[in-house]
């Protein structure tokens, strides 16, 4: 059904945006996450989701506490007990009721999928998560990582955008929560500008790898470079 949008909205105050992260996390929306390997994107968003759980800060930031939802495809659910442990002793954390996190690791990932035709379909997979999310209610959603997400051509821009729009935004606006999808190497021209709000993760200049926490620096780039912070 066909809907005009209603100006009479706009009598009393302009609408705005409601932020988790402001410039980054908005509620309805989606963002990306994106960084070469070595960054550890996956142990930061996961520090980040935990920081989001408990009202604790992350980069900077402090959070008022919500729940949080994370998809991970890459790392089995062992490996995300043990960060979660290094996580917890390191910010003395002992209650996570607010966090609920979901490895698909070796298991069946594929969010969308595509026809000879180039049409997306959601997956059974997709309907069941989507379920799941929206009986927990989280504020924020990550899904990690996108590729593995992702039944289509990277390079084709009609799957990309499907695949942004008709899944992740969608979880965005079906749940009113903000999605973070996860995205490893650079980010395409499509994805850059098909997504609204994007955070790169990059290395000190003088760091080959991942030392010590404070070598990986994070942007946060809307549509213009905002704000830059070291974690």
């Amino acid at each position: 059904m066909i809907k005009a949008i209603d100006f009479s909205t706009l009598k009393n105050s302009s609408p705005y945006k409601e932020f988790i992260m402001q410039d980054w996390l908005a509620i309805g929306s989606l963002s990306s996450f994106f960084g070469e390997r070595g960054t550890n994107k996956s142990f930061l968003v996961q520090e980040l989701m935990t920081a989001i759980a408990t009202g604790q800060q992350w980069s900077g930031t402090s959070f008022l506490p919500a729940k949080v939802y994370g998809v991970f495809s890459e790392y089995d659910e062992t490996e995300l007990l043990c960060r979660q442990y290094k996580i917890n002793k390191s910010c003395e954390i002992s209650n996570l009721d607010r966090m609920k996190m979901i490895s698909l690791f070796g298991k069946e990932n594929l969010l969308m999928t595509f026809n000879n035709n180039n049409v997306g379909t959601l997956t059974p997979l997709f309907n069941e998560l989507l379920s799941d999310i929206k009986s927990f209610k989280p504020k924020l959603v990550v899904l990690d990582k996108a590729l593995d997400l992702f039944g289509g051509d990277e390079n084709n821009n009609s799957h990309v955008r499907q695949f942004i729009h008709r899944c992740c935004a969608y979880i965005a606006r079906e749940v009113n929560s903000s999605v973070l999808l996860c995205k490893h190497g650079s980010i395409g021209e499509v994805w850059r500008d098909t997504i609204e709000f994007h955070i790169h993760a990059y290395l000190d200049e003088k760091s080959n790898y991942l030392e010590e926490k404070n070598n990986v620096h994070v942007e946060i780039l809307p549509q213009k470079t905002l704000f830059a912070g070291k974690l």
